[in-house]
């Protein structure tokens, strides 16, 4: 697996950051020198804005995983496990919202994908 599997894509990292998603302890980030993009780690990467150059940082698998909340409390009804994490064929976030009624299932072939559908929706919907 490319690391470039392991991590958000630009566009999913600048979606999530538009939303109000925390990168500032992110361990990657995509920046672009001379036209040229690369991934590296946050805050090791020397690159100069003055010059043109950009950088955005990216979550993690691992990061995304640990964004994920583990414990929810609607009104005194407490939610010990709102999030089922499947594979198969596919991977499949699952959330349960109050009293275990499934509210939003995110599905893809690759878990980066399910992660980040699963984060943006959690977000829009102010749950994290």
């Amino acid at each position: 697996m490319k690391i470039e599997d392991m991590c958000l894509t630009i566009k999913q990292a600048r979606e999530l950051k538009e939303l109000g998603v925390d990168f500032s302890n992110s361990m990657l980030c995509f920046y672009e020198i001379e036209g040229v993009m690369h991934i590296g780690y946050n805050g090791i990467i020397d690159y100069d804005e003055t010059l043109g150059h950009t950088k955005q940082p990216t979550l993690t698998i691992t990061e995304m995983l640990e964004m994920l909340p583990k414990v929810l409390d609607y009104g005194g009804i407490r939610n010990e496990q709102p999030l089922w994490l499947t594979s198969g064929k596919q991977w499949s976030v699952l959330f349960h919202g109050p009293i275990n009624e499934l509210d939003y299932e995110s599905i893809s072939d690759s878990l980066r994908d399910a992660l980040f559908d699963m984060i943006k929706w959690l977000k829009i919907n102010k749950i994290i």
